[in-house]
Formats: C-alpha cells, sequence, structure tokens
C-alpha cells in the first residue's frame, strides 16, 4: 500500500459523517472566522478598542490554525513515506518459530510496531503449546502410581513440583499475552483514529480561544504517538531484538498408539517413556524461561524508552501549538 499523500488523507471520510475529519475541522474554522470577523465588526461599530485587539489576535490565531492543517498534513505524509523505506527491511520474523508475516511494505509508521508485538504474540503462543504438550506427559507420569496388594510400589509424586513449575509457566504466558493483545488493541485504536479523528479536533480546539491549550496538547499527542513513538520504537528494537531460538520438545510428541495398554508391561514401558519426558523436561523448562525472559525484556523495555522519548517531545513542542507546559505533563501524569 502506498503511503498517505495530502489528497487520500484530505478526501479519506469518516464513517457515519461523510466527510473526512479535515473537511470537517476546516469548516469549523471558517465558521469560527465568520464568527469572529461579526463580532470585530460589531467591536468597531462599538469603538471598543480593547475588544478589538482581542478580535484581530484571535482572527490571526485561527488563521494560523487553518495554515496549520496543511503543514501537519504534509508533515505526516512526509515522514509516513520516509518510515515506510526504513521498516521495509526490519520487519521480519524469527526462524525455527514457524511463524509467518506478511512480506508487504508498512503502509504506516504504526504498522512496524503492531508487526513486532504480534511476532513476539506468536512466539509466545509457540512457548504456551510448547508448555502444555511436555505437561502432558510429566503430568500422566505424576498420578501414575503402581500398587501391589495395597503397597505402594512406584509413583510419581515426586514430579509434582515439576508439573507445578510447568503450570506457573502456563500461566505467565497467558498473562503475558493478555498484555501484549491489548497492546495490539491499542496500536490499531492509535493507527485507525489518531489521524483522521482526533488532529482535526485537536486543530479545532486549537483555534477557539478557551481551548487552545487543549487543542496544542492534543495536535502534540497525535503527532508524538502517531510518528515519535514508533520511529524511537524501531530504533530501539533493532538494538534490543534477538534471534532466539526455540526449545527442541520433540521428546514430548505423543504417540497414539502407546497411549493405553490393557496389561502390566504395556503400562509399566509407557509410564518409563514419560519419566524420560520428565527428566529432559527439567533442563527444558530453564531454556524456556530464559526465553521468556528475553521477550519480556523487549516487550517492556522497547515501549517504555519509545514512551519516555514521546513524552519528552510532546513536552517540548506542545507550547509551540498553544499548550502549557504544566498542563501537559499534568496531563500526560493522567494518561500514564
Amino acid at each position: 500500500m502506498a503511503p498517505p499523500t495530502l489528497a487520500n488523507v484530505w478526501e479519506n471520510p469518516l464513517q457515519g459523517i461523510g466527510a473526512s475529519g479535515l473537511q470537517v475541522s476546516i469548516l469549523v474554522i471558517l465558521i469560527i472566522i465568520f464568527v469572529l470577523a461579526l463580532l470585530y465588526m460589531v467591536a468597531v461599530a462599538l469603538r471598543n478598542e480593547r475588544m478589538r485587539r482581542w478580535l484581530v489576535g484571535e482572527l490571526m490565531q485561527t488563521f494560523a490554525s487553518a495554515i496549520m492543517i496543511l503543514g501537519l498534513i504534509a508533515l505526516a505524509s512526509f515522514i509516513a513515506s520516509v518510515f515506510t523505506q526504513l521498516t521495509v527491511p526490519a520487519v521480519t520474523a524469527p526462524s525455527g518459530w514457524g511463524i509467518t508475516i506478511s512480506p508487504a511494505p508498512a503502509s504506516n509508521p504504526l504498522e512496524y510496531v503492531h508487526d513486532r508485538f504480534d511476532i513476539i504474540d506468536q512466539q509466545l503462543d509457540k512457548l504456551y503449546a510448547d508448555v502444555v504438550k511436555m505437561d502432558l506427559r510429566v503430568e500422566r507420569a505424576e498420578w501414575t502410581c503402581f500398587i501391589f496388594f495395597g503397597t505402594e510400589v512406584q509413583c510419581g509424586w515426586s514430579l509434582h513440583p515439576l508439573t507445578e513449575s510447568l503450570h506457573a509457566l502456563a500461566y505467565k504466558l497467558v498473562q503475558y499475552r493478555v498484555g501484549l493483545n491489548t497492546a495490539l488493541l491499542l496500536v490499531n485504536y492509535i493507527d485507525t483514529w489518531f489521524i483522521p479523528l482526533f488532529l482535526p479536533i485537536g486543530i479545532v480546539l486549537r483555534a477557539i480561544p478557551f481551548t487552545r491549550g487543549a487543542g496544542g496538547l492534543l495536535i502534540a499527542l497525535v503527532l508524538g504517538f502517531y510518528f515519535v513513538f514508533p520511529i524511537i520504537f524501531l530504533l530501539t528494537d533493532v538494538l534490543l531484538s534477538q534471534q532466539l531460538a526455540r526449545s527442541d520438545t520433540s521428546f514430548a510428541d505423543l504417540d497414539p498408539n502407546k497411549c493405553v495398554y490393557a496389561d502390566l508391561g504395556g503400562t509399566m514401558q509407557t509410564y518409563a517413556g514419560d519419566l524420560a519426558v520428565a527428566a529432559q523436561a527439567k533442563l527444558t523448562v530453564q531454556t524456556i524461561s530464559a526465553t521468556l525472559a528475553t521477550l519480556i525484556l523487549e516487550i517492556i523495555l522497547t515501549p517504555l524508552i519509545a514512551l519516555a522519548a514521546t513524552v519528552l517531545f510532546i513536552r517540548a513542542f506542545s507550547p509551540i501549538f498553544g499548550a502549557e507546559s504544566q498542563e501537559v505533563m499534568q496531563g500526560l501524569s493522567k494518561i500514564l
């Protein structure tokens, strides 16, 4: 997909409105200019010099907001085009995991972030499948017990700590996947609504005298999270991401021909195989835990670095759009 241009951003309608958010924002700004012009004529007729000067300043601010629309669209299109060229060689699926990802180039800045989160989510899904596969064999061995005339001859109770370790690891994987998919939903929300909806709202608020600070903050938030965050995320991810090898859990594969036996010899053979799987699972659990720790470090550290850079950008550039730094930091602290 081609990067967004001034034309297709302008012509892309919002669902249920019939016009794009930028078209609506320009219409609102024109209405504001018309109202201010009428008030200016009233101030001149009444010879109210104080009101006339105030209206002249507000008209200049409104004209600045109108010019800002074209500048922001051009800036958004330029950065999106540059970002697309940077992300094409960077988004690759890790080898040996059986993970596939769309080979198409990134069409917007946040697509790289989405692809990276999606890859890590698929890796966590593979780790969960490996843990469950080992647990099936280990838990079966744990609950196997040979009793001879009421006396326990051989039981797998000693495997209980390993079983609990596998249960805890599977629980952590589920929790991490829940958080990661929440982040994916947030990225999709920013990608879908920040440019066509929240940017026009920010421009309109920027044109209204009493909401200029909120509008400037909203514009800075849109630019920060739509452009600065994914760019810093990309640069940080290139430095921190690692090619992790997937643990070999083929030893835990179940043979459907050896699951049920009617005689004692077959049952003992199955139990011996499960004990061998448990011995290898003890080592594999440590490897999977190390892999999980590395993935979680990437999930947490990379977005945090990008978020810190985004906050600094918003704090530095929001005064340019009419917001005060103190209001910016208070608003960001409430959001975070």
